[in-house]
Protein backbone atom coordinates (compact mmCIF):
# COMPACT_ATOMS: atom_id res chain seq x y z
CA UNK A 1 0.00 0.00 0.00
CA UNK A 2 1.30 4.07 -0.56
CA UNK A 3 2.34 5.41 2.38
CA UNK A 4 3.05 9.08 3.49
CA UNK A 5 6.13 9.73 6.00
CA UNK A 6 7.30 13.17 6.57
CA UNK A 7 5.77 14.55 3.21
CA UNK A 8 7.00 12.52 1.48
CA UNK A 9 4.94 9.81 -0.71
CA UNK A 10 5.72 6.42 -1.19
CA UNK A 11 4.12 4.13 -3.79
CA UNK A 12 3.15 0.27 -3.06
CA UNK A 13 6.61 -1.89 -3.59
CA UNK A 14 7.01 -3.58 -6.52
CA UNK A 15 5.61 -7.27 -6.91
CA UNK A 16 9.18 -8.88 -7.16
CA UNK A 17 12.94 -8.04 -8.25
CA UNK A 18 13.40 -8.59 -11.67
CA UNK A 19 17.09 -7.74 -10.81
CA UNK A 20 17.12 -11.15 -9.45
CA UNK A 21 16.36 -12.76 -13.21
CA UNK A 22 19.14 -11.57 -15.44
CA UNK A 23 22.68 -10.13 -15.39
CA UNK A 24 21.80 -8.09 -18.36
CA UNK A 25 18.69 -6.40 -19.72
CA UNK A 26 19.30 -8.51 -22.92
CA UNK A 27 19.58 -11.84 -20.91
CA UNK A 28 15.91 -10.47 -19.49
CA UNK A 29 14.38 -9.88 -22.74
CA UNK A 30 15.10 -13.23 -24.16
CA UNK A 31 14.05 -14.58 -20.93
CA UNK A 32 10.12 -13.16 -21.73
CA UNK A 33 10.39 -14.17 -25.15
CA UNK A 34 11.22 -17.70 -24.64
CA UNK A 35 8.92 -17.66 -21.74
CA UNK A 36 6.05 -16.16 -24.42
CA UNK A 37 6.76 -19.40 -26.85
CA UNK A 38 4.22 -19.11 -30.07
CA UNK A 39 2.10 -17.23 -28.47
CA UNK A 40 1.11 -14.25 -30.98
CA UNK A 41 2.84 -10.69 -29.61
CA UNK A 42 1.97 -8.25 -32.59
CA UNK A 43 -0.39 -7.84 -35.20
CA UNK A 44 0.31 -5.56 -37.90
CA UNK A 45 -3.19 -3.55 -38.04
CA UNK A 46 -3.63 -3.28 -42.09
CA UNK A 47 -2.24 -6.33 -43.21
CA UNK A 48 -3.58 -8.81 -40.50
CA UNK A 49 0.33 -10.43 -40.74
CA UNK A 50 0.51 -12.04 -37.21
CA UNK A 51 4.15 -12.45 -35.48
CA UNK A 52 4.39 -14.82 -32.69
CA UNK A 53 7.25 -14.36 -29.73
CA UNK A 54 9.12 -17.06 -31.16
CA UNK A 55 9.50 -15.26 -34.29
CA UNK A 56 10.70 -12.37 -32.36
CA UNK A 57 12.92 -14.09 -30.39
CA UNK A 58 14.68 -15.71 -33.37
CA UNK A 59 14.96 -12.52 -35.16
CA UNK A 60 16.36 -10.46 -32.02
CA UNK A 61 18.80 -13.53 -32.06
CA UNK A 62 19.87 -12.58 -35.67
CA UNK A 63 19.68 -9.27 -35.57
CA UNK A 64 22.20 -9.32 -32.18
CA UNK A 65 24.58 -11.40 -33.99
CA UNK A 66 25.35 -9.37 -37.21
CA UNK A 67 25.41 -6.31 -35.02
CA UNK A 68 28.12 -8.09 -33.12
CA UNK A 69 30.13 -9.16 -36.27
CA UNK A 70 29.43 -5.56 -37.47
CA UNK A 71 31.40 -4.49 -34.57
CA UNK A 72 28.71 -3.41 -32.69
CA UNK A 73 29.20 -3.52 -28.89
CA UNK A 74 28.98 -2.01 -25.38
CA UNK A 75 28.60 1.79 -25.28
CA UNK A 76 28.05 1.87 -29.16
CA UNK A 77 25.44 3.88 -30.13
CA UNK A 78 22.75 2.54 -33.10
CA UNK A 79 19.85 4.80 -34.21
CA UNK A 80 16.48 4.05 -36.28
CA UNK A 81 14.37 6.67 -37.72
CA UNK A 82 11.18 4.94 -39.04
CA UNK A 83 7.45 4.54 -38.78
CA UNK A 84 6.16 1.88 -36.56
CA UNK A 85 6.69 -1.34 -38.47
CA UNK A 86 7.54 -5.18 -36.68
CA UNK A 87 11.02 -4.17 -37.36
CA UNK A 88 11.86 -1.70 -34.41
CA UNK A 89 11.65 -4.67 -31.88
CA UNK A 90 14.20 -6.53 -33.80
CA UNK A 91 16.30 -3.30 -33.70
CA UNK A 92 15.66 -1.79 -30.13
CA UNK A 93 15.87 -5.70 -28.45
CA UNK A 94 19.14 -6.46 -30.77
CA UNK A 95 20.76 -3.65 -29.87
CA UNK A 96 20.48 -3.85 -26.10
CA UNK A 97 21.65 -8.00 -26.21
CA UNK A 98 24.85 -6.82 -27.56
CA UNK A 99 24.96 -3.69 -24.87
CA UNK A 100 24.93 -1.32 -27.08
CA UNK A 101 22.53 2.01 -26.73
CA UNK A 102 19.75 2.36 -28.83
CA UNK A 103 18.93 6.35 -30.14
CA UNK A 104 15.38 7.15 -31.68
CA UNK A 105 15.05 9.54 -33.68
CA UNK A 106 11.32 11.20 -34.19
CA UNK A 107 10.81 10.57 -37.72
CA UNK A 108 7.97 14.04 -38.25
CA UNK A 109 11.16 16.40 -37.00
CA UNK A 110 13.00 18.86 -39.38
CA UNK A 111 16.14 18.26 -40.62
CA UNK A 112 17.78 20.38 -38.26
CA UNK A 113 15.79 19.07 -35.62
CA UNK A 114 17.15 15.81 -37.00
CA UNK A 115 20.56 16.72 -37.51
CA UNK A 116 20.49 18.08 -33.53
CA UNK A 117 19.38 14.76 -32.94
CA UNK A 118 22.07 12.95 -34.68
CA UNK A 119 24.68 15.13 -32.70
CA UNK A 120 23.59 13.96 -29.30
CA UNK A 121 24.29 10.46 -29.76
CA UNK A 122 26.57 10.31 -32.62
CA UNK A 123 25.51 6.66 -34.30
CA UNK A 124 27.62 4.98 -35.75
CA UNK A 125 25.23 2.83 -38.03
CA UNK A 126 21.35 4.03 -38.69
CA UNK A 127 18.27 1.94 -39.58
CA UNK A 128 15.32 3.64 -41.42
CA UNK A 129 12.28 3.15 -43.36
CA UNK A 130 12.12 3.93 -46.93
CA UNK A 131 9.97 7.20 -46.70
CA UNK A 132 12.49 8.84 -44.41
CA UNK A 133 16.14 7.34 -46.05
CA UNK A 134 16.88 10.92 -48.42
CA UNK A 135 16.63 12.97 -45.49
CA UNK A 136 18.77 10.71 -43.20
CA UNK A 137 20.76 9.82 -45.83
CA UNK A 138 21.68 13.98 -46.26
CA UNK A 139 22.59 13.83 -42.63
CA UNK A 140 24.57 11.15 -42.63
CA UNK A 141 27.04 13.11 -45.22
CA UNK A 142 27.10 15.77 -42.75
CA UNK A 143 27.76 13.69 -39.88
CA UNK A 144 30.55 11.27 -41.05
CA UNK A 145 30.86 9.38 -37.79
CA UNK A 146 27.67 7.69 -39.44
CA UNK A 147 29.16 4.40 -41.10
CA UNK A 148 26.17 2.99 -42.75
CA UNK A 149 22.68 2.99 -43.30
CA UNK A 150 20.28 -0.02 -43.34
CA UNK A 151 17.11 0.49 -45.23
CA UNK A 152 13.94 -1.59 -43.37
CA UNK A 153 11.33 -1.95 -46.26
CA UNK A 154 13.56 -1.91 -50.05
CA UNK A 155 14.84 -5.04 -50.57
CA UNK A 156 17.55 -3.55 -53.17
CA UNK A 157 18.60 -0.08 -52.18
CA UNK A 158 20.79 2.16 -54.36
CA UNK A 159 24.10 1.78 -53.00
CA UNK A 160 26.11 2.79 -50.81
CA UNK A 161 22.73 1.60 -48.34
CA UNK A 162 21.83 -1.98 -47.48
CA UNK A 163 18.66 -3.44 -47.13
CA UNK A 164 17.77 -5.26 -43.60
CA UNK A 165 16.64 -8.51 -45.42
CA UNK A 166 20.67 -8.59 -46.63
CA UNK A 167 21.79 -7.28 -43.34
CA UNK A 168 20.28 -10.29 -41.89
CA UNK A 169 21.30 -12.65 -44.18
CA UNK A 170 25.29 -12.35 -44.56
CA UNK A 171 26.20 -15.83 -44.93
CA UNK A 172 29.29 -14.93 -43.62
CA UNK A 173 27.94 -14.39 -39.89
CA UNK A 174 26.72 -17.94 -38.47
CA UNK A 175 23.08 -18.46 -37.38
CA UNK A 176 22.78 -20.06 -34.18
CA UNK A 177 19.14 -20.93 -32.11
CA UNK A 178 20.49 -18.74 -29.18
CA UNK A 179 22.87 -15.95 -28.12
CA UNK A 180 24.75 -15.30 -24.93
CA UNK A 181 24.42 -12.06 -23.29
CA UNK A 182 27.45 -10.80 -21.34
CA UNK A 183 26.70 -9.73 -17.57
CA UNK A 184 26.54 -6.16 -17.60
CA UNK A 185 27.09 -3.32 -14.80
CA UNK A 186 23.11 -2.59 -15.02
CA UNK A 187 23.41 0.64 -13.05
CA UNK A 188 25.81 2.38 -15.20
CA UNK A 189 25.49 1.27 -19.02
CA UNK A 190 23.43 3.24 -20.63
CA UNK A 191 20.80 1.45 -23.18
CA UNK A 192 18.74 3.91 -25.15
CA UNK A 193 18.87 7.53 -25.54
CA UNK A 194 15.05 9.34 -25.87
CA UNK A 195 14.43 12.47 -27.25
CA UNK A 196 12.49 15.39 -25.25
CA UNK A 197 11.09 18.70 -26.94
CA UNK A 198 13.38 21.03 -24.35
CA UNK A 199 12.52 23.93 -22.73
CA UNK A 200 14.96 26.01 -24.74
CA UNK A 201 13.77 24.69 -28.21
CA UNK A 202 16.71 22.17 -28.36
CA UNK A 203 16.23 18.33 -27.35
CA UNK A 204 17.88 16.77 -24.60
CA UNK A 205 19.05 12.83 -24.40
CA UNK A 206 17.22 11.09 -21.93
CA UNK A 207 19.83 8.34 -20.65
CA UNK A 208 18.41 5.16 -19.85
CA UNK A 209 20.30 2.83 -17.95
CA UNK A 210 19.59 -1.37 -18.27
CA UNK A 211 18.70 -0.46 -14.40
CA UNK A 212 16.38 1.80 -15.19
CA UNK A 213 14.59 -0.25 -17.88
CA UNK A 214 14.58 -3.47 -15.94
CA UNK A 215 12.97 -1.90 -13.06
CA UNK A 216 9.65 -0.31 -15.01
CA UNK A 217 9.26 -3.85 -16.07
CA UNK A 218 8.49 -4.38 -12.77
CA UNK A 219 6.00 -1.95 -11.79
CA UNK A 220 2.53 -3.85 -13.50
CA UNK A 221 3.99 -6.73 -15.67
CA UNK A 222 0.68 -8.54 -15.10
CA UNK A 223 -1.62 -5.73 -16.11
CA UNK A 224 -3.67 -6.67 -18.95
CA UNK A 225 -2.34 -9.47 -19.81
CA UNK A 226 -3.71 -11.95 -22.68
CA UNK A 227 -5.69 -8.94 -24.61
CA UNK A 228 -5.44 -6.95 -27.04
CA UNK A 229 -4.17 -3.66 -27.23
CA UNK A 230 -3.82 -0.94 -29.93
CA UNK A 231 -1.48 1.66 -29.49
CA UNK A 232 -0.07 4.21 -32.40
CA UNK A 233 2.18 5.64 -29.86
CA UNK A 234 5.42 6.14 -31.89
CA UNK A 235 7.90 4.04 -30.60
CA UNK A 236 10.81 7.05 -30.76
CA UNK A 237 9.07 8.63 -27.89
CA UNK A 238 9.04 7.48 -24.05
CA UNK A 239 5.39 6.37 -24.06
CA UNK A 240 5.78 4.76 -27.18
CA UNK A 241 8.89 3.18 -26.05
CA UNK A 242 8.30 1.78 -22.79
CA UNK A 243 4.88 0.06 -24.31
CA UNK A 244 6.46 -1.45 -26.82
CA UNK A 245 8.67 -3.17 -24.37
CA UNK A 246 6.51 -4.02 -21.19
CA UNK A 247 3.36 -4.97 -23.87
CA UNK A 248 5.63 -7.20 -25.79
CA UNK A 249 6.89 -8.93 -22.03
CA UNK A 250 3.28 -9.26 -20.32
CA UNK A 251 1.75 -11.35 -22.58
CA UNK A 252 -0.55 -9.11 -24.39
CA UNK A 253 -0.94 -9.29 -28.08
CA UNK A 254 -0.20 -5.82 -29.63
CA UNK A 255 -1.55 -4.06 -33.10
CA UNK A 256 -0.10 -1.69 -34.35
CA UNK A 257 -0.44 1.01 -37.26
CA UNK A 258 2.56 2.75 -39.33
CA UNK A 259 0.53 6.29 -37.79
CA UNK A 260 -2.47 7.55 -36.13
CA UNK A 261 -5.34 8.24 -38.89
CA UNK A 262 -8.78 8.17 -36.99
CA UNK A 263 -10.51 6.03 -39.67
CA UNK A 264 -8.10 3.00 -39.84
CA UNK A 265 -7.94 3.27 -35.52
CA UNK A 266 -11.40 2.69 -35.38
CA UNK A 267 -11.92 -0.17 -37.75
CA UNK A 268 -8.91 -1.84 -36.11
CA UNK A 269 -10.87 -2.15 -33.18
CA UNK A 270 -14.03 -3.20 -34.51
CA UNK A 271 -12.05 -5.67 -36.80
CA UNK A 272 -9.85 -7.19 -34.32
CA UNK A 273 -12.33 -6.67 -31.34
CA UNK A 274 -9.60 -4.71 -29.06
CA UNK A 275 -9.70 -4.76 -25.44
CA UNK A 276 -7.48 -1.95 -24.64
CA UNK A 277 -6.82 1.36 -26.37
CA UNK A 278 -4.00 4.26 -26.28
CA UNK A 279 -5.69 7.47 -27.28
CA UNK A 280 -4.29 11.34 -27.19
CA UNK A 281 -7.12 14.08 -26.23
CA UNK A 282 -8.15 15.03 -29.72
CA UNK A 283 -9.31 11.43 -30.28
CA UNK A 284 -10.36 11.63 -26.46
CA UNK A 285 -12.74 14.32 -27.68
CA UNK A 286 -14.18 12.17 -30.77
CA UNK A 287 -14.89 9.35 -28.73
CA UNK A 288 -17.20 11.88 -26.91
CA UNK A 289 -18.67 13.72 -29.78
CA UNK A 290 -18.77 12.94 -33.13
CA UNK A 291 -21.81 11.10 -34.32
CA UNK A 292 -19.44 9.34 -36.96
CA UNK A 293 -18.34 6.93 -33.87
CA UNK A 294 -21.88 4.92 -33.71
CA UNK A 295 -20.86 3.40 -37.07
CA UNK A 296 -18.06 1.78 -35.64
CA UNK A 297 -18.58 -1.39 -32.86
CA UNK A 298 -16.53 -0.31 -30.35
CA UNK A 299 -18.31 -2.87 -27.85
CA UNK A 300 -14.87 -4.92 -27.25
CA UNK A 301 -13.26 -2.06 -25.23
CA UNK A 302 -12.61 -2.80 -21.44
CA UNK A 303 -10.13 -0.23 -20.83
CA UNK A 304 -8.95 3.52 -22.31
CA UNK A 305 -5.39 4.67 -21.75
CA UNK A 306 -5.44 8.36 -22.01
CA UNK A 307 -1.78 10.04 -22.39
CA UNK A 308 -0.09 13.24 -23.65
CA UNK A 309 -2.08 15.86 -21.06
CA UNK A 310 -4.71 15.73 -19.05
CA UNK A 311 -8.27 15.73 -19.97
CA UNK A 312 -11.22 17.39 -18.43
CA UNK A 313 -13.42 15.06 -16.63
CA UNK A 314 -16.25 15.53 -18.10
CA UNK A 315 -14.90 14.29 -21.45
CA UNK A 316 -13.29 11.16 -19.16
CA UNK A 317 -16.68 10.53 -18.18
CA UNK A 318 -18.48 11.19 -21.14
CA UNK A 319 -15.98 8.62 -23.36
CA UNK A 320 -16.90 6.23 -20.59
CA UNK A 321 -20.43 6.07 -21.09
CA UNK A 322 -20.71 6.06 -25.01
CA UNK A 323 -18.59 2.96 -25.04
CA UNK A 324 -19.73 1.31 -21.85
CA UNK A 325 -16.34 1.52 -20.32
CA UNK A 326 -15.77 1.76 -16.31
CA UNK A 327 -13.39 3.85 -16.42
CA UNK A 328 -10.74 5.53 -18.70
CA UNK A 329 -7.43 5.20 -16.91
CA UNK A 330 -4.94 8.82 -17.06
CA UNK A 331 -0.97 8.40 -16.59
CA UNK A 332 0.93 10.96 -15.93
CA UNK A 333 4.59 11.41 -16.29
CA UNK A 334 7.87 11.96 -18.48
CA UNK A 335 10.65 11.14 -20.41
CA UNK A 336 12.75 11.80 -17.56
CA UNK A 337 10.90 9.90 -15.42
CA UNK A 338 10.87 6.92 -18.28
CA UNK A 339 6.85 8.07 -19.07
CA UNK A 340 4.80 7.12 -16.21
CA UNK A 341 4.78 8.10 -12.77
CA UNK A 342 1.14 7.98 -11.59
CA UNK A 343 -2.48 6.79 -13.01
CA UNK A 344 -5.36 6.92 -12.34
CA UNK A 345 -8.79 3.67 -12.08
CA UNK A 346 -11.84 3.34 -11.31
CA UNK A 347 -11.86 4.76 -7.87
CA UNK A 348 -9.78 7.70 -8.55
CA UNK A 349 -10.89 11.05 -7.40
CA UNK A 350 -12.41 13.51 -10.62
CA UNK A 351 -9.39 15.28 -11.69
CA UNK A 352 -6.65 13.29 -10.25
CA UNK A 353 -3.98 11.90 -12.13
CA UNK A 354 -4.27 8.47 -9.54
CA UNK A 355 -1.87 7.29 -7.21
CA UNK A 356 1.84 6.59 -7.59
CA UNK A 357 2.69 3.42 -9.83
CA UNK A 358 4.74 0.75 -7.78
CA UNK A 359 8.03 1.64 -6.22
CA UNK A 360 7.47 5.45 -7.56
CA UNK A 361 8.39 8.34 -4.58
CA UNK A 362 7.19 11.58 -4.72
CA UNK A 363 6.80 14.74 -3.00
CA UNK A 364 5.63 18.50 -3.21
CA UNK A 365 8.12 21.34 -2.14
CA UNK A 366 7.62 24.85 -1.79
CA UNK A 367 8.61 26.67 -5.25
CA UNK A 368 10.85 29.29 -3.26
CA UNK A 369 12.14 27.30 0.35
CA UNK A 370 12.01 24.30 -1.23
CA UNK A 371 10.07 23.07 1.95
CA UNK A 372 8.55 19.63 1.69
CA UNK A 373 4.42 20.24 1.13
CA UNK A 374 1.91 18.46 2.86
CA UNK A 375 -1.62 17.16 1.19
CA UNK A 376 -3.43 19.95 -0.47
CA UNK A 377 -0.98 22.59 -0.88
CA UNK A 378 0.78 23.43 -4.08
CA UNK A 379 3.83 23.27 -5.23
CA UNK A 380 6.54 21.56 -7.27
CA UNK A 381 6.28 17.96 -8.33
CA UNK A 382 9.42 15.83 -8.24
CA UNK A 383 9.77 12.18 -8.09
CA UNK A 384 12.02 9.76 -7.96
CA UNK A 385 12.34 5.64 -8.58
CA UNK A 386 15.22 3.18 -10.00
CA UNK A 387 13.68 3.53 -13.19
CA UNK A 388 13.58 7.70 -13.58
CA UNK A 389 16.50 8.13 -15.95
CA UNK A 390 20.38 8.06 -15.33
CA UNK A 391 20.76 11.82 -16.48
CA UNK A 392 20.83 13.88 -19.73
CA UNK A 393 23.39 11.85 -22.25
CA UNK A 394 26.61 13.71 -22.19
CA UNK A 395 24.91 16.76 -20.48
CA UNK A 396 25.78 16.35 -16.69
CA UNK A 397 24.87 20.19 -16.08
CA UNK A 398 21.36 19.92 -17.11
CA UNK A 399 21.31 16.79 -15.41
CA UNK A 400 22.00 18.44 -11.87
CA UNK A 401 19.27 20.91 -12.94
CA UNK A 402 16.35 18.01 -13.43
CA UNK A 403 18.13 15.25 -11.12
CA UNK A 404 19.24 16.04 -7.54
CA UNK A 405 21.90 14.68 -5.63
CA UNK A 406 19.09 12.23 -3.86
CA UNK A 407 17.53 11.02 -6.87
CA UNK A 408 14.17 13.37 -7.63
CA UNK A 409 13.74 14.35 -10.99
CA UNK A 410 12.46 18.04 -11.33
CA UNK A 411 8.99 17.57 -13.31
CA UNK A 412 8.79 21.53 -13.49
CA UNK A 413 4.82 20.54 -13.08
CA UNK A 414 3.01 22.30 -9.95
CA UNK A 415 0.50 20.47 -8.63
CA UNK A 416 -0.59 18.50 -4.93
CA UNK A 417 -2.26 15.30 -3.69
CA UNK A 418 -4.85 14.58 -1.41
CA UNK A 419 -5.14 12.51 2.02
CA UNK A 420 -5.96 9.71 -0.06
CA UNK A 421 -2.66 10.04 -1.72
CA UNK A 422 -4.04 10.87 -4.94
CA UNK A 423 -1.85 13.17 -7.57
CA UNK A 424 -3.15 16.34 -9.10
CA UNK A 425 -1.55 18.71 -11.51
CA UNK A 426 -2.37 22.18 -11.99
CA UNK A 427 0.05 23.81 -14.16
CA UNK A 428 2.80 22.96 -16.55
CA UNK A 429 5.41 25.00 -15.57
CA UNK A 430 7.76 24.45 -18.16
CA UNK A 431 5.22 26.19 -21.28
CA UNK A 432 5.24 23.24 -23.07
CA UNK A 433 2.03 22.81 -25.46
CA UNK A 434 0.72 19.96 -26.53
CA UNK A 435 -0.46 20.18 -30.11
CA UNK A 436 -2.39 16.64 -30.83
CA UNK A 437 -0.28 14.94 -28.76
CA UNK A 438 2.94 16.48 -29.24
CA UNK A 439 5.22 18.12 -26.81
CA UNK A 440 5.94 21.87 -28.54
CA UNK A 441 8.54 24.42 -26.88
CA UNK A 442 7.39 28.11 -27.18
CA UNK A 443 10.75 29.06 -27.37
CA UNK A 444 11.58 27.38 -30.78
CA UNK A 445 8.89 28.58 -32.25
CA UNK A 446 9.80 32.00 -30.76
CA UNK A 447 13.32 31.38 -32.12
CA UNK A 448 11.80 30.80 -35.58
CA UNK A 449 9.68 33.87 -35.84
CA UNK A 450 12.19 35.83 -34.75
CA UNK A 451 14.10 34.51 -38.21
CA UNK A 452 11.55 36.59 -39.88
CA UNK A 453 12.81 40.40 -41.00
CA UNK A 454 10.11 42.79 -39.58
CA UNK A 455 9.47 40.47 -36.43
CA UNK A 456 11.37 42.66 -33.27
CA UNK A 457 9.78 40.32 -30.43
CA UNK A 458 8.11 37.25 -30.05
CA UNK A 459 5.91 35.29 -27.01
CA UNK A 460 4.34 32.03 -27.85
CA UNK A 461 1.17 29.96 -25.86
CA UNK A 462 -0.85 27.33 -26.34
CA UNK A 463 -5.07 27.80 -26.71
CA UNK A 464 -8.04 25.48 -26.70
CA UNK A 465 -8.17 24.44 -30.38
CA UNK A 466 -11.96 23.58 -29.10
CA UNK A 467 -11.56 19.91 -30.21
CA UNK A 468 -10.38 19.11 -26.30
CA UNK A 469 -6.20 19.69 -27.03
CA UNK A 470 -4.18 23.18 -27.71
CA UNK A 471 -3.25 25.04 -30.85
CA UNK A 472 -0.58 27.57 -30.83
CA UNK A 473 -0.90 31.23 -30.62
CA UNK A 474 2.02 34.12 -30.84
CA UNK A 475 1.97 37.64 -29.47
CA UNK A 476 4.13 39.56 -31.72
CA UNK A 477 6.16 43.08 -31.77
CA UNK A 478 6.63 44.08 -35.28
CA UNK A 479 8.52 47.45 -37.35
CA UNK A 480 6.66 47.96 -40.37
CA UNK A 481 3.43 46.17 -42.22
CA UNK A 482 3.16 42.18 -41.63
CA UNK A 483 -0.31 40.07 -41.70
CA UNK A 484 -1.35 37.62 -40.11
CA UNK A 485 -1.43 35.54 -43.11
CA UNK A 486 2.32 36.66 -43.97
CA UNK A 487 3.29 35.27 -40.37
CA UNK A 488 1.27 31.78 -40.55
CA UNK A 489 2.95 30.88 -43.80
CA UNK A 490 6.73 31.70 -42.43
CA UNK A 491 5.97 29.50 -39.84
CA UNK A 492 4.37 26.54 -41.97
CA UNK A 493 7.84 27.04 -44.26
CA UNK A 494 10.21 26.90 -41.22
CA UNK A 495 8.72 24.68 -39.17
CA UNK A 496 7.16 20.66 -39.71
CA UNK A 497 3.23 20.19 -38.76
CA UNK A 498 2.01 20.03 -35.61
CA UNK A 499 4.59 22.77 -35.01
CA UNK A 500 2.41 25.58 -37.26
CA UNK A 501 0.77 28.64 -35.56
CA UNK A 502 -2.92 27.18 -36.22
CA UNK A 503 -3.92 29.75 -33.13
CA UNK A 504 -3.18 32.75 -35.12
CA UNK A 505 -1.21 35.50 -33.50
CA UNK A 506 -2.22 38.82 -32.49
CA UNK A 507 0.62 42.05 -32.99
CA UNK A 508 0.66 43.93 -29.53
CA UNK A 509 3.13 47.01 -28.39
CA UNK A 510 5.76 44.97 -26.62
CA UNK A 511 6.18 41.93 -24.95
CA UNK A 512 5.98 42.04 -21.29
CA UNK A 513 8.67 40.45 -19.09
CA UNK A 514 9.99 40.57 -15.24
CA UNK A 515 12.97 42.21 -14.00
CA UNK A 516 15.16 38.91 -14.95
CA UNK A 517 14.17 39.21 -18.92
CA UNK A 518 11.58 36.51 -18.73
CA UNK A 519 8.12 37.05 -20.72
CA UNK A 520 5.35 37.08 -18.97
CA UNK A 521 3.03 34.77 -20.68
CA UNK A 522 0.01 35.04 -18.28
CA UNK A 523 -0.77 38.49 -18.79
CA UNK A 524 -1.06 38.20 -22.39
CA UNK A 525 -2.53 34.95 -21.98
CA UNK A 526 -5.52 37.06 -19.88
CA UNK A 527 -5.44 39.40 -22.88
CA UNK A 528 -7.49 36.79 -24.98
Amino acid sequence: MAKVVDNIVYGAPPEFDVLKEANSYGEYIFKRLKARGDEVSVVDGLTGEQVRASDIYSKVVRTAECLQAYGIKKGDRVGICSDTMIEYYYIVMGTMAVGAIICPVIISWTESDMNHAFNLSCPTIFFVSKIILERIAKLAKRNPYVKDIIVFDDDAPEKPFISFKDFLANPKIPSRPHFDCQPQDMETNVCAVLLTSGTTGLSKGVAISQYNLIHFMSLDTKSDKRGLFLCVAQYSNAFGFTALMRRTFNGTRVIHLPRYEEKAYLECVQKYKVNYISVHPPLMLSLAKKPEIDNYDLSSIERIYCSGTTVSVRILYAVAERLGVNYVRQFYGSSECLAVVAQSNEYSTKGSVGRLMPGIIGKVVHTETGAHLPANERGYLKFKANSTMYGYYNNPEASKVVKDEEGYVNTGDVGYYNERLEWFVVDRLKDIVMVEGVPVAPTEMETTLLLHPDIIDACVIGISDGKGGEVLFAFLTKTRDVTEKDVMAFVAEKMPYPKHLSGGCQFVEEIPKNPAGKMLRRILRGTL
